[in-house]
């Protein structure tokens, strides 16, 4: 009876959880899964077993057991989204009953174990980790790392260095676990310190390698600066009110409870690297740290009526599905603009299978660089595929190939316009940005996208047709209001064919076009330079001087 009962609640919370978060099957794969799905595809099981079994810090932050499960994810259901869903969910709910049978085998009993074990499960500031794929790497270091503590307090303490390992090679933030079962022997009163050398020379050593060798976007900031940013954000995020989590400091000391105790320093323990890393807050991060909260919050409920533990549920669950409904808002969101690029992405390849160099001048906001590039690789295999962005050297350079397309990004469509270049076709006469411009005719200058525009440097060049009828030369400048404070006036000219046309000045702001009449002249490509002869210099910006916002320009007949 009493295992039906266990089971019974075991499928209740399970039920319970899928009601709650069923919407995640709506959503969609972000630019670290696509990532993370494309690069894995050429990988073998085997590569993944030399890195699970090197003792070598990765420096470009590779971790073995997590990427091989995009590996066989992607390899089995490719970009059928729900698969993924079911894997992350099934994953927490196994980490909610590894964290139960954690508390019992503590002493806890099993009522209020359940009561922390649930209120944990449905902890929003760990959404992510059971809507997003990417964050599958916190789903396991939780999973070994809870096993490492199950394991270790039953004695098993070989398997237990075996589990360690396997989540340190599933996040790196597990090398502070050794510290966490310091406290444990400490408090427990077993003391048996020669039983944790090994997992204490484990961790050691890849601190060690970190320190010395850790110089990518997670090295590590020791300033104070960067250690009270960390802080203000993370105690702010566990219990979803500014600071609130710094209320666990004086907790820690009032309690008498080892076993409380060990909880709330954990927490702060298995941070580990994260109090240093500023530039990578997430709160879905704190999923590991507030397994060990819930530990705390166990023995803080063991003498509790049944009645007391329910109401407390009864309001904790409410209040962290209100923040949900706002988070799933954005996250579906996102999938909504995400999923039609992809997938366009994927008709482009099937009906434009030859073409070996694309270049991405705009991309939807929930879509980083990565992974429009990830999007594309994903679909185009060939060794030979070069994919960029329109502002970086790489991209420019494509711009020079005849094999090219170009990907434009149409937000309020929700459609990604693809525009090929023939190169039996001369270049274009009329430039307008922001609806599938033939953007190779650009060359020196133009610096980023805007959409709608390009800016420019101080000098921009470009290649047009001029056609045999054409009278004028147009250029159409968004002058912004904070431009025009800072310079009083837009000046620029225009030359054509090394042949100055004079300068134009603006002095009111908005979309403003100036044409010059044109000599006759003879048909075909000419060279064209923009230059701007005040360079604009705004407040904050550290790169070379500006030009202006170009929204188009060329020949009208």
């Amino acid at each position: 009876m009493k295992h039906l009962r266990t089971a019974a609640v075991i499928l209740a919370v399970a039920v319970l959880f899928w009601i709650a978060n069923r919407g995640a099957y709506k959503g969609y794969f972000s630019s670290d899964d696509l990532n993370n799905l494309f690069w894995t595809s050429h990988s073998s099981p085997l590569d993944h077993l030399r890195g699970l079994i090197s003792p070598w810090y990765s420096d470009s932050n590779y971790r073995p057991t997590g990427h091989f499960i995009f590996q066989l994810m992607g390899r089995t259901f490719g970009l059928n989204f729900p698969p993924y869903v079911w894997l992350i969910q099934f994953l927490h709910l196994t980490n909610v009953f590894l964290l139960w049978r954690v508390t019992v085998r503590l002493g806890a009993e099993p009522r209020p174990a359940a009561f922390a074990a649930l209120a944990w499960s449905f902890h929003m500031a760990l959404f992510d980790a059971f809507w997003k794929p990417m964050f599958v790497f916190d789903l396991l270091v939780c999973l070994f790392s809870l096993l490492t503590l199950l394991l270790y307090t039953s004695r098993y303490w070989f398997a237990a260095l075996l589990t360690f390992w396997l989540a340190y090679k599933s996040k790196e933030m597990a090398v502070a676990l050794p510290a966490f079962l310091v406290l444990y022997e400490y408090w427990s009163g077993n003391r048996r310190w020669r039983r944790l050398a090994p997992f204490a020379a484990i961790s050691i050593w890849f601190t060690a390698q970190a320190l010395i060798w850790g110089q990518n976007y997670y090295a590590l900031v020791f300033t104070p600066q960067a250690i009270w940013q960390t802080i203000r954000f993370y105690s702010s995020e566990v219990l979803f009110l500014p600071y609130a989590g710094l209320l666990l400091i004086p907790a820690f000391f009032l309690t008498k409870d080892n076993r409380v105790r060990l909880g709330l320093a954990g927490a702060v323990i298995l941070m580990g690297p994260l109090w240093f890393l500023p530039g990578r807050l997430f709160s879905v991060y704190l999923y590991l740290p507030t397994a060990a909260l819930a530990i705390a919050l166990t023995f803080v409920s063991q003498k509790r009526r049944a009645w007391v533990l329910a109401a407390a549920l009864a309001l904790w669950i409410p209040a962290n599905y209100m923040i949900m409904r706002d988070k799933r808002k954005a996250t579906l969101a996102a999938a909504e603009v995400v999923k039609p690029y992809v997938e366009a992405a994927g008709r482009f390849h099937v009906s434009n299978p030859a073409v070996l160099n694309v270049v991405s001048e705009s991309r939807p906001e929930q879509l980083e660089s990565w992974g429009v590039e990830a999007a594309f690789q994903w679909f185009y295999r060939s060794p030979g595929f070069k994919i960029s962005h329109a502002d970086l050297p790489d991209g420019k350079a494509l711009l020079l190939e005849p094999n090219l397309a170009i990907a434009n990004w149409k937000p309020f469509e929700k459609q990604l316009l693809m525009t090929v270049r023939d190169p039996a076709t001369p270049f274009p006469s009329h430039l307008a940005f922001g609806g599938g411009a033939p953007i190779w005719a650009l060359r020196g200058g133009f610096l980023w996208s805007g959409g709608h525009f390009w800016w420019t440097g101080v000098e921009a060049s470009a290649i047009l047709h001029r056609p045999p009828g054409a009278r004028f030369f147009e250029v159409t400048i968004n002058v912004s209001p904070r431009q025009l404070a800072d310079q009083g006036s837009v000046q620029f000219e225009a030359i054509i064919d090394g042949k100055p046309l004079g300068i134009r000045r603006f002095t009111t702001n908005g979309w403003l076009t100036h044409r010059w009449t044109l000599k006759p002249s003879h048909a075909g490509d000419v060279p064209i330079e923009i230059r701007f002869p005040v360079p604009y210099r705004p407040q904050g910006h550290h790169g070379e001087p500006l030009g202006a916002p170009i929204a188009g320009f060329g020949f009208v007949e």
